[in-house]
């Protein structure tokens, strides 16, 4: 076993000693191995990470969890490797978006060890390349991402460029040598070339009213659309609230420090905050950055934001199960990326409760009806 094997382990025993006041170690191990084997495949590390030591949850509310395995199955079933190119290359994504004039960031240009056609966007090839069009040509402020990429790794909201200094401003008010950003565009050791490459954006500013609450920080709503033979519905909507200095949305885990809340998905309304990593999830009650409570906040614009996904989801009708990122800009909801296979522990852990309730179970059934490639069994819960 190696060093990350050993310190994972030792944080399980910290945190089954951590929890003890909860639910007795015994209990907690015999919780553990059954969830292990339940419909939701549940390990060790995601029974801490859901709470579910917490004694005032039945087993039947445990097994309605879904661990990182059981959504592996439930993508594998639900969206056909055909249509990987779709969800993991972002330049294909806002392709297709434009194509169907579904709102999203504006591309500034497009830069990849190859060369990449995208339109009368720019491609830019080469490091001295992109060091000239930063310096010469780049519209400032502007948003950059991996072309393949998650997590909001590797991301920078850039405001400005210092020509003296030859530093870029970011968002958070620190300065970069353009070297180091560009460094940090370099392709990552063991990828494929065509894995390579950044996008450079708009940097699409907040809606006012999100700004009253959590600043001049952008976030985005996680939609997960479950499609069947008769049309798409939302069945999670979960908002991705940023914090502090970063640039992405991104929860990973509570590691962040940005919060989860789950939406009401007929009008939009903040329905319950969550924050923190590991055991430690607890509800928040106000912004950390501005104190203004979240109790009553509805996402501007709702129902368009409902509409545009709905309508969105069409355009993918092989992908039953779809994660929308959909940004609260300032010119209305613009769509971000689509994804497969995202995350069902951010509803999870936003509502406090699982997924695989009747409404999942349902779904699955009635596709495994009309579709034997549907494992039995799958819908179980």
């Amino acid at each position: 076993m190696g060093i990350a094997g050993w310190a994972q382990k030792l944080t399980l025993l910290r945190w089954l000693a951590a929890v003890r006041g909860e639910r007795a170690v015994p209990a907690q191990v015999a919780d553990i191995l059954r969830l292990r084997f339940g419909p939701g495949r549940l390990g060790a590390s995601e029974y801490f990470k859901f709470g579910l030591f917490d004694r005032r949850l039945s087993m039947a509310d445990r097994r309605r969890f879904a661990g990182w395995r059981k959504e592996g199955r439930l993508d594998r079933a639900l969206n056909p490797a055909s249509w990987l190119g779709v969800t993991t290359d972002k330049l294909n994504q806002y392709a297709i978006f434009q194509g169907l004039g579904i709102p999203v960031p504006e591309i500034f240009a497009v830069y990849h060890p190859g060369g990449r056609y995208f339109g009368e966007v720019p491609s830019v090839v080469g490091e001295d390349a992109l060091a000239r069009f930063l310096r010469d040509e780049m519209p400032y402020p502007f948003f950059s991402k991996p072309a393949h990429g998650s997590f909001g790794r590797g991301t920078y909201a850039v405001r400005g460029f210092d020509a003296a200094s030859g530093c870029l401003e970011l968002a958070s008010g620190a300065w970069l040598p353009v070297a180091e950003f560009i460094a940090q565009c370099r392709p990552r050791p063991g990828v494929y070339p065509w894995e390579s490459g950044y996008l450079f954006q708009e940097l699409i500013e907040p809606h006012p009213e999100l700004v009253g609450l959590c600043g001049p920080r952008l976030s985005s709503v996680r939609m997960i659309v479950l499609q069947g033979d008769g049309g798409p519905r939302l069945f999670r909507a979960i908002w991705k609230i940023t914090t502090g200095a970063n640039v992405a949305d991104n929860f990973e885990h509570g590691t962040k420090g940005n919060l989860l809340g789950t939406l009401d998905p007929d009008s939009g309304e903040v329905e319950r905050v969550i924050g923190g990593p590991g055991p430690g999830v607890r509800e928040v009650a106000a912004h950390p950055d501005t104190g203004v409570p979240f109790a009553g906040f509805r996402v501007p614009e709702w129902q368009r934001f409902r509409q545009l996904c709905l309508q969105a989801a069409t355009a993918f009708p092989a992908l039953r199960m779809q994660h929308w990122d959909i940004a609260i800009g300032a010119r209305g909801p613009v769509v971000l990326e689509v994804n497969i296979g995202g995350d069902l522990d951010l509803p999870q852990l936003a509502a406090g409760e699982g997924v695989l309730g009747p409404e999942l179970a349902a779904f699955v059934a009635d596709l495994g009806r009309t579709y034997p490639g549907i494992p039995a069994g799958l819908d179980r819960i």
